[in-house]
Order: C-alpha cells, then structure tokens, then sequence
C-alpha cells in the first residue's frame, strides 16, 4: 500500500548542463509535468551558450530557479548569483528533501554540507558514465538508470530501478504537415526522406546516413537534424559522395514537422540508454531502421520488433538494404506494434508517475534506515524467575 504524504515531496536536480540531449529534455518534462513532487531548483554545472538557453528557456518551467555561476552569459531567467558549482547546489537544494543527479562526478566533493538522499540516474555505461557513478558511491543513495543496458555502468543491477524515458506528445506533433515542410526544405513530394535527428558525434555514426544515401537511388534524400562536433566533416562527405541529396537543419524544440516530412528514420548508434529521437520517431509513425545496440535489443524481447534492426559496424549496402524495406509489409507491422509500445509505455504521463512513485519511496526508505540506524542495541532482558 502507497503511504500517504501529507505535503509534496521537495526534490533538486543537479545537472551538467541543460541543453537538447535526451537527459536534458527528460529532466524539463519531469519538473512541468510532475504533480506530487515540488521542485526547489536545478544546479548547472556547465555554462549555457545562447542555443542551450533559448531551448531552455523554451521547455523549462518558469516557476523552477535555475541556478549557474557563470558570468559571461547572463540570462533573465537563470538566477546568476552563486559564485561557483558548490554555491548553485547549496542554492538549489536549500529546502529540498532529496537530490536527483545524473553524470556530474565527484560530488562528493560539492556536497560536504548537503546531508540528504541522492538517486543517481544513469543514461549511459561507457567509460565516462563508470567514472561519474564510481566517484559519486559516497554519497549515492538509490540508483535508477533508463535501461537494462545503461543499469550495467553500476555492475550490479540487483538494486537498480528501471525508468525509461518519457516522450513528450506535443514535441512530436506537427504544426505545418509533411507537404509545407518538404516545400521549406526545397523536397519534392515524390522524394524519400531519410531522417537523423540527433548529436553529431562518432558514437552515433550519423556518417552512415550520408554512405546509405549513397548506396541508394537518386530519389533518397538525407536530412541532418543535429549538432556536433562532426558537423564540418559531415558536410565534406556529403559534397564529395552524394552532392545534392543531404541537407543540414538547424535543430528545434519542437520536431513534429521534420517526423511528418520524413519516410523513414535512421539511427546507426554503438550505444543507446535509451533513445528519445528514435522514441519520438515511432510514436509519430516514422518506419525506424537502427543498429542492434543494447537498449533495442531489450525492447525487441519485450514488446516484439520495432523497426528494421541491423547490425552494428554493417556495411553500406545491409545499411540500404533495410531502408528499401520501409514500405514492405514487415516494415508496416513493425511501424504499428511500435507506435502502440511507445505509446503504452513510454508517454510521459506514465513515466512521470513512476518518477513521483520512485522519489516518494526512496526518502521514505531514506529515513526508514536512518531511523534504524540511530536505535542503539539493548541489553537482552533476563527473565524473572517465579518462586515455585
């Protein structure tokens, strides 16, 4: 039985940064639709650049203080005050009851003066993600991750709480319709649109759109809807092996038109937590075609085949192969059973009440133990001995 709460629950989140990764879009949805749960602040560890703030700002909720030391950038809804990190996170959880944290290391160190529990969430379980989690074991609490396969950086996953991501309808609805944004991108209506939407870095290989489009007839187009540090040498690739048929988009909150514009959605990652594009994509009705990294895997044993699931590192020609399938039957039913999966299961609204059942059960275990902890042993009582 739940146990009753006389009062919402006081949360803080600290975070790295609040850019459009699927961490950071996660952690906004959370605070605006979370009903139980009162959030005190968030502490940012990273300064924002002007793109990050103008998606911040756009998906953040007013109500909740944003805390950032950083001077150089000045935004009206940030609270720029605190001096350093330290300063952000003793702001931000001031008046909170518990501490929702994910990839920032050595926290330790930042909160000497914070006695509170703290759930670590992990996303991911490279190399990177062990280093944060093994550096913040002092002061972990409660461990959560967004899948099986990102649960794998804590080692052992007996205690680990499962929370996929949550995928927010109104992000993926479209405002204008697939034919008024295939005329603002210069497309015709008969082209194939393949999508990648998503960072611009080698983990993802987003280099593999520009060799499938290669591989394919002249009537795919490739459309980039991302930034990254592979940005420039994705467009030397693509002027050099298929100049013509692959266009850079700046990324938007909002990506409901570029799912409705698209034929097929690709994501060639090596790993995955758990990816809000490709969720976001199948709750829109996009054909997917992805790699076999951990996460799809596990859903795959879980709700059946999503999408046309190839192999990690395949060649050009597997790659083309699966996107050519995107109007086979298979590919159909595969469409279908994961807009109902998604759907079901990983709308926001459920996840958030997850979230609310999660956080209230871990700072009542939190006090449970602490409690525990401070009854001292007490001397067995002899029994009386009645005369006879």
């Amino acid at each position: 039985m739940r146990r009753m709460i006389k009062s919402k629950i006081r949360a803080a989140f600290i975070a790295p940064c609040l850019g459009t990764g699927g961490a950071d879009m996660l952690m906004a949805r959370l605070v605006a639709n979370q009903k139980q749960i009162e959030w005190t602040g968030v502490a940012l560890r990273d300064p924002l650049t002007v793109e990050m703030a103008s998606n911040a700002e756009l998906m953040w909720p007013s109500h909740v203080p944003i805390y950032n030391h950083d001077k150089n950038w000045q935004f009206p809804f940030v609270d720029h005050a605190p001096v350093s990190f330290a300063d952000s996170i003793l702001h931000a959880c001031k008046d909170a009851d518990i501490v929702v944290t994910w990839c920032v290391p050595e926290l330790p160190s930042y909160l000497t003066t914070v006695k509170l529990p703290v759930i670590e969430y992990a996303q991911n379980s490279d190399s990177y993600a062990r280093k944060v989690v093994d550096s913040n074991a002092l002061v972990t609490t409660h461990r959560a991750a967004c899948s099986l396969e990102a649960a794998k950086v804590y080692g052992d996953v007996s205690d680990v709480t499962i929370i996929y991501n949550g995928i927010d309808l109104n992000r993926c609805a479209p405002a204008k319709g697939r034919l008024i944004q295939r005329q603002a991108w210069g497309i015709p209506e008969q082209a194939k649109v393949v999508l990648y939407m998503g960072r611009l870095v080698k983990e993802k290989h987003p280099e593999d759109l520009i060799r499938a489009i290669s591989s394919l007839t002249d009537d795919y187009i490739g459309i980039y809807v991302g930034n990254g540090l592979m940005l420039d040498q994705l467009h030397d690739m693509a002027s050099s092996m298929c100049p013509g048929r692959i266009a850079f988009v700046k990324p938007e909150y909002f990506v409901g038109d570029f799912l409705a514009a698209a034929d097929c959605f690709l994501l060639p990652s090596d790993f995955e937590g758990h990816p809000l594009a490709l969720m976001e994509a199948m709750i829109a009705g996009v054909p997917c075609v992805y790699t076999d990294f951990g996460v799809m895997q596990e859903l795959h044993k879980m709700y059946g085949p999503m999408g046309q699931m190839v192999p990690r590192g395949c060649s050009n020609d597997v790659l083309a192969e699966a996107i050519t399938k995107i109007e086979s039957d298979e590919a159909m039913a595969y469409r279908n059973n994961a807009r109902l999966a998604v759907w079901d299961n990983f709308n926001i609204s459920r996840i958030t009440t997850q979230w609310e059942e999660y956080i209230t059960d871990c700072l009542f275990d939190y006090h449970r133990k602490q409690r525990r902890s401070l009854i001292y042993p007490v001397k067995p009582r002899v029994p009386m001995e009645f005369p006879q």
